[in-house]
């Protein structure tokens, strides 16, 4: 079986494109960072890109860097979370594939404090989650002739991240720098002076990539969203990432609300998993050792 990664080089693309390579199968990689794939400037694939012979499975990785910037990013954003997937996902189409995944993100749900299930309300009032979005929709047109699969991965943490969630934490502990937490309405109507911050559902990358391999090979979802049991708080983070590494942290509460937490329904992914999730302190333990080394 022959599987095309977009975004290969990655966070996750990295580690999908070894595990797959490693069970046997046979990956061609793209990457913008190499030149191979799609155009950094622009966001398009190349005008000369023909679709690869004898591929099986497709997974899409491509995020853009600019869909926070909605200004100077909005056309790179679209071109490559959207245009860039539905070109890709029609040629696919059109090369008889059997399988196109698409790396949506959890942020594509409208704000809640309550689990997030796959059909719950989705959002597109900020650029980053309306360019999934449009994404999502516009290849449900392809899901008679092609199995089309959505993936909303939550919190995905381990070794090699950068300037995400968790390694943004791990250096404000070592730098002994203030973590803000701020409350939900709830919260601050309640108790104004306590709360535990953002609350939300990571997966180790591990795990992460175990569950995109086993669908990129059998399928059998429409939507999935990619996350782990273990529900955690900015606070609790911070506190067990103190505890690991021998520092202290510092906490300060703000006084305007935040708008949701990122809890995920995920079952289906327990199921596809097939096995315990890795822990969270486990994850935590293995990144704080590897940056001391």
């Amino acid at each position: 079986m022959k599987m095309l990664i977009v975004g290969s080089n990655g966070f996750i693309g990295c580690s999908l494109a070894a595990k797959l390579k490693n069970l046997g199968f046979q990956v061609i990689e793209m990457s913008s960072t190499d030149g191979s794939g799609i155009d950094p400037v622009t966001g398009l694939l190349p005008v000369d890109f023909s679709f690869p012979k004898g591929v099986s499975t497709v997974i899409y990785l491509a995020q853009s860097p600019l869909a926070s910037k909605i200004i100077k990013g909005a056309s790179h954003a679209l071109s490559v979370n959207c245009v860039s997937a539905v070109r890709l996902a029609s040629m696919a189409v059109h090369s008889k594939v059997q399988r196109f995944i698409y790396l949506s993100t959890g942020n594509v749900y409208a704000p809640s404090f309550d689990k997030l299930c796959v059909d719950s309300p989705l959002r597109r009032d900020n650029l980053y989650s309306l360019s999934k979005v449009h994404a999502e929709e516009a290849l449900t047109l392809f899901r008679n002739q092609c199995e089309m699969i959505v993936v909303r991965p939550f919190g995905v943490f381990g070794d090699g991240q950068k300037e995400r969630l968790i390694p943004n934490l791990i250096k404000k502990v070592r730098m002994n720098e203030i973590i803000s937490l701020h409350p939900s309405p709830s919260e601050m109507a309640r108790k104004p002076n306590e709360t535990d911050g953002l609350r939300i559902s990571l997966i180790h990358i591990e795990d992460a990539v175990d569950i995109l391999a086993t669908i990129a090979i059998k399928g059998g979802v429409n939507y999935l969203n990619l996350a782990g049991p273990e529900i955690s708080s900015i606070q609790s983070l911070a506190q067990k990432i103190s505890r690991l590494s021998g520092k202290e942290s510092s906490f300060i509460i703000e006084e305007d609300c935040r708008e949701t937490d990122y809890i995920a329904d995920f079952q289906s992914a327990k199921e596809i998993l097939g096995r315990d999730f890795i822990s969270i302190e486990t994850g935590l333990t293995s990144l704080i050792d590897s940056s001391v080394a």
